[in-house]
């Protein structure tokens, strides 16, 4: 399998372990995954890193407030979000992952994208210039219901902050007692609301509607590349046929 490749989709959706597990078991080891999540939380911390450095100078100008530094250094980005709205960080987040992309950052390496990287469209553009195949994981809401609920008890027992957004509308539903599993899948419907047709666009969809083991996603998965690559070497050949008859003409 071409290692070149970038799985997106829905926070819960299985991205990560099914990644995981195609790195580990079909790319053999040789390709690491680098976290944005991870990268964008240390660039958020790190007020002297270029972007970050060039993003605060310029918040007020650009969204009418002031920044609130302390929020916005914060482990849970739901804090940031729920204080200076999604706009201001997914600007921040594409900000710090397009610089990747350009200072290598990602080279012979895989891109780990948070859930919502994908929307941008600045982002897209980097993923293909950069001639990754984008795949889509299409995983229904009840299978994410499940994982997110897992993901927020877990993370909780372990006294961690996990997707923060969702963190925050978990512990907002507790406070209210309202069940905790129905406001993530309500959540997430309305994410897959606003995102559907933008992650439609990658090259490859995968559905997944029941819970699967990784390694049978990734089987999956595989076989939806295969048949890309079938698809695209036919187009080309017919595309090359089509050019050698007009000029033969």
């Amino acid at each position: 399998m071409n290692s070149k490749f970038v799985i997106v989709g829905l926070p819960g959706s299985g991205k990560s372990t099914v990644c995981g597990y195609i790195l580990q078991n079909i790319c053999k080891g040789k390709v690491a995954p680098v976290s944005t999540d991870k990268a964008v939380l240390q660039a958020r911390q790190n007020h002297d890193f270029p972007v970050t450095k060039k993003y605060i100078e310029n918040f007020e100008k650009n969204y009418g407030e002031k920044l609130d530094l302390e929020v916005f250094s914060l482990e849970n980005d739901g804090a940031f979000i729920k204080k200076h709205g999604e706009t201001a960080f997914r600007d921040f987040e594409e900000a710090v992952i397009i610089d990747m992309f350009e200072n290598n950052k990602f080279k012979g390496k895989y891109p780990d994208l948070g859930g919502a990287a994908f929307m941008r469209e600045n982002t897209r553009r980097a993923i293909k210039k950069n001639k990754y195949l984008s795949i889509y994981l299409k995983v229904s809401p009840e299978v994410i219901g499940d994982y997110l609920y897992k993901d927020y008890m877990e993370s909780k027992a372990a006294g961690v902050v996990k997707r923060g957004n969702y963190t925050t509308c978990a512990d907002d539903a507790a406070a209210e007692g309202r069940d905790v599993r129905e406001a993530l899948v309500e959540f997430s419907q309305k994410h897959r609301k606003e995102r559907e047709t933008i992650y439609e666009k990658a090259d490859i969809v995968v559905y997944v509607n029941k819970k699967e083991e990784a390694a049978n996603v990734a089987m999956e998965i595989m076989d939806a590349v295969k048949k890309h690559g079938e698809i695209e070497r036919r187009g080309f050949y017919n595309m090359s046929l089509r050019k050698k008859k007009q000029s033969a003409k």
